[in-house]
Formats: C-alpha cells, sequence, structure tokens
C-alpha cells in the first residue's frame, strides 16, 4: 500500500462501532482528510471543533505495515489501521472510539451520503486496532 493513493480529499460518510450501531454522517458533520500533492495531510472535523480548525496539519506521516497489516502513523505514533484503500473508498479503524470510519473521496462522497443504512441487527463483532486521533492531538 503506497501512500501516494493517498492524496485526495476523503470525508467521512459513516461509522460502524463494536456495538453494532451504526451512524450516518451527514453534509454538515464529517470527518476529512486531505493529502495534497506535496504529501500535506490535513485532517479535519465538520463542523469545526472551537478553536481549532484542523485537528492534524503535518507532512509528518506514513502508511507502515506491521504483522500484515497497514498502519497510518502520524507524527510517529499510530493513528488508525487502514483497512481499505481504493481510488473512491478509504476505510480507516480507530481503536480507542471503537469504530471503523468508511471515507469517500470528492465527488463519490456525494453520492455516498444519501444511500440507505442498514442497521445490524445481531451477532456483531469489529476488531479495531489502532490507536485514538485525538489522543494523538492532545498528547
Amino acid at each position: 500500500m503506497r501512500s501516494h493513493h493517498f492524496i485526495g480529499t476523503w470525508r467521512s460518510y459513516k461509522a460502524f462501532y463494536a456495538s453494532g450501531c451504526v451512524k450516518k454522517h451527514t453534509p454538515t458533520s464529517y470527518l476529512e482528510v486531505t493529502v495534497d500533492e506535496d504529501h500535506c495531510m490535513t485532517i479535519k472535523q465538520a463542523p469545526a471543533p472551537v478553536p481549532r480548525e484542523a485537528l492534524v496539519q503535518t507532512s509528518a506521516w506514513e502508511i507502515k505495515e506491521v504483522k500484515k497489516k497497514n498502519y497510518l502513523f502520524i507524527q510517529g505514533k499510530q493513528a488508525y489501521e487502514v483497512i481499505t484503500l481504493e481510488p473512491d473508498d478509504l476505510v480507516l479503524a480507530d481503536m480507542a472510539k471503537g469504530e471503523k470510519l468508511f471515507f469517500a473521496q470528492l465527488p463519490e462522497w456525494r453520492n455516498r451520503m444519501y444511500e440507505p443504512v442498514v442497521s445490524a441487527e445481531q451477532d456483531v463483532s469489529i476488531t479495531i486496532w489502532s490507536k485514538s486521533l485525538i489522543e494523538l492531538i492532545q498528547e
């Protein structure tokens, strides 16, 4: 998995929680990951938390393979497990929050916002492997 596949703007459109709950994000409430051609990663939350606009803005990030799994490291710290990275799809696992975040590239994200959400009824188990990005920012 190569970091150049990350280039572009990704917005979250839903989250799956270890409890089986599915939360659909909205056009005004999402997490946005942008990677520019200069390898600078910016992570923002909409609506923006006060007083900061960006949660992360750094060129110090990389994707590393650890025990046959890919992880996103930000400023030297493991932030997310990268479950899927395809042209229009990105899935990141956040262990501390117990969630898997589903992202789509713009403009495909707009289409995903209007897909129906199907709730898990029973026997749902999601294994999450990474630290919370929020913990990284607060350190």
